[in-house]
């Protein structure tokens, strides 16, 4: 059983390495989906991991890892202001700011996790 966990919080750090080494790589940025969800989710898996291996150092960044990954979600949804289709020029901007292709647009009604 505590194996499950180990291999569980083991996918966690790879996640948020990964999302880390993205961002150093400039592969990512700090505003970026991907980034984000590599963060939840591994921040999630290392909590998992906690549970047969309790650890009150590892459980405390782990809730500012959380909190601020939270965060950025929400610094994202704030800065993404709907888009109104049919005023302006037409032209759709990407959560990076680069133009949609002919036929993509971003809809108001998205959620704070998409």
């Amino acid at each position: 059983m505590d194996t499950a966990f180990t291999i569980a919080g083991l996918f966690g750090v790879a996640m948020v390495i990964t999302a880390y080494m993205g961002l150093q790589l400039e592969r990512m940025t700090s505003r970026s989906l991907s980034y984000l969800w590599l963060n939840l989710i591994g921040s999630l898996l290392i909590f998992l991991s906690l549970i047969p291996a309790w650890n009150l150092p590892s459980f405390v960044i782990e809730c500012f890892w959380l909190g601020i990954t939270l965060y950025g979600f929400w610094r994202r949804k704030k800065a993404l202001p709907p888009l109104v289709l049919g005023e302006g020029d037409g032209k759709a901007l990407s959560p990076m700011g680069r133009g949609l292709g002919e036929g993509q647009h971003r809809h108001h009604w998205i959620s704070i996790f998409l």
